[in-house]
């Protein structure tokens, strides 16, 4: 049985053919290839330009004027990076609309409507958004006798600055005649050596937490203080002013102090925390030191972002490495297509199989989306499952994963020299996957009742941070 969001595209293309073969209007259909710089709005988060491409399909009812229909997979790069050593993240998307075109004169204009279901890089969150888009273009010259070259441009929630050539049939007539347009943009070069440029490297500030020894030897972890030891070495190495704080220096009393003490600072802060984790009334919590017993001492995930807003910092990664931290991941307006629980033999495998599947999901996301913290977050697992350590590798598995990446060079997926925080997101998933849970997915856990097999989250946002560069 199909899933209704794939009946909503397959309705769609149907509706467009019916239409037009039964409107008795001369019909033509066209491929559409696309280059060049784009304006996208990412609702809270701000606008940015970044290089854009498309392919699309569309059919035009009607000679000197009509309907218009459109189907474009498109993909956006990532833009440049701020003076805070943020971009707005690439992503790829489908694009279906339906409009009216129409020549005036020389003036080749079109409206055209509809909705743009996205995924961004490296993640698994898919977004929606509405879109109106208009355009127009003027002849410039011909080439031959039916390449004609046209220049103009489209706003919508992207906008383009477009160099068209367009192979046109001498007139358009009832049979199916192709119409092939190539679109370039000569701002993209503008677009591709800003994005190349790197800004001297911001203020980066740390403070990196590890709690092992909790009340009753019962409680107590074995390797969350190496693994704070060691990410702070880490970080120290690549640059960032680090304030390690392990067991009784990571009560409540010193995390809260912590943070308060960095009102006022510049640049990035990045807030680390490996130890326990837990639920209260389904809410995720970290628990600090010395407050196993006492969940009424445990931070919540709108505690702790009201404590970065208290102190007035703006750009701002949070990595946990704790049980339940996936309850810390704000999907904004997106959809995270990883479950809370994650694993085939809990129910909880990746929700999309299909593209398209994510529609609904995602044009629901978009319709009750009220705001975030606009924070990145970066959790070991999801909402609902724990968190592992290992012997073998002597650290948590997450951060096992992110310290060899980082040492390595490898979380820097697409070699531009800089890893950010959603490419170590990736690599630290992708290490789980094929290094745990490959091993663990048959393994149950008798006191958590599910198990063993997790996986990494990533909040919705639409920012990502370089956290260094790689040698």
């Amino acid at each position: 049985m199909l899933k209704p969001t794939r009946m909503t595209f397959i309705v769609f293309a149907l509706a467009s053919l019916l239409y037009t073969s039964f409107s008795g209007l001369p019909v033509t259909p066209g491929l559409s290839v696309s280059a060049g710089a784009s304006m996208t709005d990412q609702l809270s988060y701000g606008s940015a330009v970044g290089g854009a491409c498309a392919i699309g399909a569309e059919l035009r009812v009607g000679d000197a004027r009509g309907a218009l229909f459109a189907y474009r997979i498109a993909y956006q790069a990532p833009t440049g990076y701020s003076a805070d050593w943020y971009r707005y993240r690439g992503f790829s998307g489908m694009d279906m609309g339906a409009g009216y075109f129409g020549r005036i004169g020389p003036v080749a204009a079109y409206l055209l409507g509809g909705g743009q279901l996205a995924k961004y890089d490296t993640s698994y969150s898919y977004f929606w958004f509405p879109f109106v888009e208009a355009g127009g273009t003027l002849p410039v010259a011909t080439l031959g006798d039916r390449l004609l070259v046209e220049v103009g441009g489209g706003r919508a929630r992207r906008g383009e600055v477009l160099v068209r050539a367009e192979n046109r049939p001498s007139r358009w007539g009832r049979a199916m005649r192709p119409d092939i347009r190539i679109v370039f943009a000569a701002i993209s070069v503008a677009v591709a050596i800003a994005a190349c440029s790197m800004p001297e490297p911001p203020q980066r500030t740390a403070l990196v937490f590890g709690i092992a020894d909790y009340e009753g030897t019962s409680n107590d972890l074995a390797y969350t203080d190496d693994d704070a030891t060691d990410i702070a070495d880490t970080l120290i190495m690549n640059g960032w002013t680090t304030s390690l704080k392990l067991d009784e220096d990571s009560d409540l009393s010193g995390i809260t102090s912590a943070i308060s003490a960095l009102a006022g600072t510049d640049g990035i802060v990045l807030f680390y925390y490996s130890g326990h984790g837990g639920l209260v009334n389904g809410k995720a919590n970290i628990i600090p030191y010395g407050t196993v017993s006492d969940s009424t001492q445990w931070i919540t995930a709108s505690e702790l972002t009201a404590m970065f807003k208290a102190a007035g910092l703006k750009n701002v990664v949070i990595v946990l490495d704790s049980c339940f931290s996936g309850g810390f991941v704000e999907e904004g307006a997106t959809v995270d297509a990883i479950p809370d629980v994650f694993g085939e033999n809990d129910g909880g495998d990746i929700a999309y199989t299909w593209f398209v599947d994510a529609l609904g999901d995602a044009i629901n996301g978009y319709t009750s989306y009220s705001g975030d913290s606009g924070y990145i977050v970066i959790s070991a697992a999801g909402a609902g499952e724990a968190s592992w350590e290992s012997s073998t590798y002597g650290h948590g598995i997450f951060t096992y994963a992110l310290l060899r990446g980082a040492a390595s060079g490898g979380s820097d997926l697409d070699g531009d020299g800089y890893v950010t925080t959603s490419e170590l997101y990736a690599y630290c998933a992708a290490f789980i996957d094929a290094n745990w849970n490959s091993t663990q997915e048959h393994v149950y856990d008798t006191n958590l009742e599910q198990y063993q097999d997790y996986m990494p989250h990533l909040s919705g946002t639409a920012r990502e941070y370089a956290l260094w560069a790689v040698d």
